[in-house]
């Protein structure tokens, strides 16, 4: 009954979405369209429910081919990031089609991210099967928590190996902590919180969670020594 109320209510509130957005949608496609050659929307293969891959869209916020070129983990003053892009990642609005994967099923509103194989395949097997037990989402606690993880890889030398020893570590962490105590009442917490965040109004995250984030920086302090 539960997951049937999900459902129901992904496909309500993505219609919705969708429809109330399309004028948002035209301008931002336009905005692409123009300013940079390529397709509109960027397609990328990711990791779902029961390790199933699909195709998740966003807007193109960097130059045709840029996957192919660089390294997997983009900051902001990543030279292949467009003009247009660059807003884009900030607001998050390049993410808006993402709608229409939790409108055909892809996507869940609230679950862990959907991820790269190539992040996938570094999870250990029995806490991989656990996280991809559920379908993925637009959002999570570790979405929240590594809301702004693109600006702080402007500030590193290495952004893809600090992503694999920082901020990997504390997503598997929250990831795990969600599916194990995921709720109607939880999702809809998330789904406020990140609405907020995405007008810029930062509440913070709950104790449990906070605690999570605190115990798993600990826990990398304690093994770079």
């Amino acid at each position: 009954m539960t997951d049937c109320f999900r459902r129901m209510a992904e496909i309500f509130i993505s219609i919705v979405a969708l429809v109330a957005l399309s004028p948002l949608l035209a301008i931002i496609a336009l905005a692409v369209y123009f300013t940079s050659p390529g397709g509109i929307l960027h397609h990328s293969k990711r990791v779902g429910k029961n390790e199933k891959p699909f195709t998740l869209i966003k807007f193109r916020s960097m130059v045709a081919g840029s996957d192919k070129i660089g390294s997997l983990a983009v900051a902001h003053t990543d030279s292949r990031i467009t003009s247009v892009g660059r807003i884009l990642r900030i607001t998050k609005l390049d993410e808006l089609p993402q709608f229409y994967n939790v409108l055909v099923g892809d996507l869940a509103l609230i679950g862990p991210r959907a991820d790269l194989a190539h992040y996938i395949e570094k999870i250990p097997e029995e806490r991989r099967k656990l996280i991809l037990s559920v379908k993925p989402g637009l959002s999570d606690w570790a979405s929240l928590a590594n809301f702004e993880q693109y600006a702080v890889f402007s500030q590193v030398d290495d952004p893809y190996t600090y992503h694999l020893k920082y901020i990997e570590p504390i997503k598997l962490a929250l990831q795990e902590y969600y599916v194990r105590n995921r709720s109607v009442m939880m999702d809809v917490h998330i789904f406020m919180l990140t609405a907020l965040r995405m007008v810029r109004i930062k509440l913070g995250l709950p104790k449990q969670v906070q605690t999570i984030i605190e115990d798993t920086k600990r826990t990398i302090s304690e093994q770079s020594h």
